[in-house]
């Protein structure tokens, strides 16, 4: 039974990682759509790992995840507050913006 729970700790923390990996690349090339989509993502992610983190970590949200939420939500700040390059984005990014912006305040609600 533990065996089973090994293996799937490794699984589900791989996945957080990947996805969180994927959202700092984002960040980093600003692709707010992508952002928002692997945001979904990391949310589904982080519920299917919520029984094993229950387990593991004694209900403890990881410092990892809660580092990527915080890192996230900053940089959503910082790209909301500068208004000239919020003009010059894509019409898609704007709008993933504003959504991600929206979507992360009512996710962190929870912590």
């Amino acid at each position: 039974m533990s065996r089973f729970f090994a293996g799937s700790k490794e699984k589900r923390y791989e996945e957080l990682t990947n996805i969180i990996k994927q959202i700092r690349n984002y960040k980093k090339i600003k692709d707010m759509s992508c952002m928002l989509n692997s945001f979904e993502e990391l949310q589904k992610a982080f519920m299917k790992a919520a029984p094993v983190i229950a387990k593991e970590e004694n209900g403890q949200t990881l410092r990892f995840y809660m580092r990527c939420l915080i890192e996230m939500e900053d940089f959503v700040n910082e790209m909301w507050e500068d208004r000239k390059g919020r003009k010059n984005m894509s019409k898609n990014n704007s709008k993933s913006l504003s959504s991600m912006r929206q979507k992360l305040r009512k996710y962190l609600k929870d912590f």
